[in-house]
């Protein structure tokens, strides 16, 4: 269900998952189902949502707007960062699992081009096996060491907004 004032995030990670979906099953919705799903998704969260708005245009365009599916970028950029070589500024971590998150990084980067990409401690954690609070300290850690800049501190709690990063390393 969406919160107060949080319709914007919580629209958009429900268009990701609807893009997820439409991949998976490797169809297109019609226009008229398109319209079914967004009214079963304005049922669960009426309370939330102004009168005067015009969120079924919100949903398509953000639809439209989409780059990944839910969780279709992180994957991709996993499964490259499996097998790339680390940068040696990350070399000083013991660590391999801290090697893999600078190649993700690097992975995510690729995939961005030259805008900010998002990665929150929690999802990359998972990712390299350690609990979030090391993902996250070794993300700080790569700001210290020249590989990542941080453009915009996510935030906490279920607004979900992931941290966004530069991968600066000179590889």
């Amino acid at each position: 269900m969406t919160a107060p004032k949080t319709s914007r995030i919580q629209q958009f990670k429900f268009v990701r998952r609807i893009k997820a979906i439409t991949l998976k099953n490797e169809v297109e919705l019609t226009p008229m189902q398109h319209r079914v799903i967004y009214e079963l998704w304005q049922a669960r969260n009426c309370a939330f949502l102004s009168p005067q708005r015009d969120y079924f245009s919100e949903y398509l365009a953000r639809l439209n707007a989409v780059l990944f599916a839910e969780g279709q970028n992180l994957t991709s950029a996993y499964e490259r960062a499996l097998i790339a070589t680390p940068t040696a500024r990350v070399m000083c971590y013991s660590n391999e699992a801290a090697h893999f998150l600078a190649c993700l990084c690097r992975e995510l980067q690729t995939r961005a081009g030259d805008q900010p990409f998002f990665l929150d401690c929690r999802n990359a954690g998972k990712m390299i096996g350690v609990h979030f609070t090391t993902a996250n300290e070794w993300l700080n850690g790569f700001q210290q060491l020249g590989i990542l800049k941080l453009v915009e501190k996510g935030e906490h709690g279920k607004s979900g907004k992931a941290s966004r990063y530069l991968y600066i390393a000179d590889d």
